[in-house]
């Protein structure tokens, strides 16, 4: 990261594809092992992040997207879905954290998808607001609180009949403050995730 960052944005694409494409409609691995299926698993609920040198920074729950053919090919006859297309992005405003990035050293980047199996493809911008006035800026990250994450399942099946509830709650916070040439700004983040999802077979 430059010295003389003064904002930062990250950007991050993610597509579900193979056993993960319909990620939303998979049933928790006893169902699967308890009827011999291969189908795939891993529940319900997944969630890209990014992470700075082992830390979450960032999160969010993606968009279900369903490609051209997709569950029924004659659903999307003549239209096709909301982002089979166009994938939408996701914007992490990393600001808050960017004094403990700002100090001319090697930081490490890590993106990813909670639950996951094959396959996702992840990829992102970095994108950097310079002070063009300034050669350095100064930036302290203040109140970082990890996310704090509440899950609860409800699962009742016999053989191939049953139903799957899943319910997961997240809080994260942060903030800081960036003294260029643009004056002293401080930023704070606050994001409260609710996620819910209800199957049955």
């Amino acid at each position: 990261i430059p010295m003389n960052a003064r904002k930062v944005v990250l950007e991050l694409f993610v597509s579900s594809h193979g056993d993960d494409e319909f990620w939303y409609s998979n049933p928790p691995n006893s169902y699967i092992l308890a009827n011999n299926l291969t189908t795939g698993g891993n529940g319900a609920f997944r969630e890209v992040f990014a992470k700075i040198d082992g830390s979450v920074v960032a999160s969010e729950v993606p968009f279900p997207v369903v490609y051209t053919k997709g569950i029924n090919p004659l659903f999307w006859q003549p239209v096709v879905a909301i982002g089979a297309f166009d994938l939408p992005s996701y914007d992490f405003d990393l600001t808050p954290v960017l004094g403990s990035i700002l100090d001319g050293k090697n930081h490490s980047f890590e993106l990813g998808v909670t639950n996951a199996i094959k396959y996702w493809l992840v990829d992102g911008n970095l994108h950097v607001w310079l002070d063009k006035d300034s050669a350095c800026v100064q930036a302290h990250v203040g109140v970082v609180k990890p996310p704090e994450v509440k899950q609860s399942f409800e699962y009742d099946f016999k053989q191939l009949d049953g139903s799957f509830e899943i319910e997961v709650e997240r809080k994260s916070q942060s903030s800081g403050w960036v003294a260029s040439s643009y004056g002293n700004f401080t930023t704070s983040i606050e994001k409260k995730l609710k996620f819910k999802n209800k199957i049955k077979y």
